[in-house]
């Protein structure tokens, strides 16, 4: 069985139509990857200088502990902002800022409980 030299020529440029069609893909994959991780590198650098500026230490971030349902709670909001953020192009100064106010205010309302424990 033989191949004429004309069907050899299209083997081999399917062959290279596929192996380009795959390196693009593989590229775009790349590129979207790293303007995610540029992003999250952007939002660390943010919240360290915004830790810095207030004077805490970035390692010693406190902590207070909540139930187990608003822990998962909380941590699912947090990723719906994040990913709002970056399909949005959102500033996460401003977005960080609103999370630290509602953060700041369930804090206040645990520790009034707290405190009405306290009295009791």
């Amino acid at each position: 069985m033989e191949i004429s030299q004309n069907m050899f020529y299209m083997i081999i440029a399917i062959i290279a139509l596929v192996g380009v069609i795959i390196a693009i893909i593989q590229w775009r994959r790349v590129r979207k990857l790293n303007k995610e991780v540029e992003f999250i590198d952007s939002l660390t650098k943010q919240r360290k200088e915004d830790l810095f500026r207030s004077g805490q230490d970035p390692q010693e971030s406190p902590s207070i502990a909540l139930p187990n349902a608003q822990e998962k709670n909380l941590a699912r909001i947090m990723q719906i902002i994040s990913n709002l953020m970056y399909e949005k192009g959102c500033l996460p100064k401003q977005v960080d800022s609103r999370f630290k106010r509602l953060e700041s205010s369930t804090r206040n309302k645990k520790f009034q409980k707290l405190l009405w424990e306290i009295e009791e």
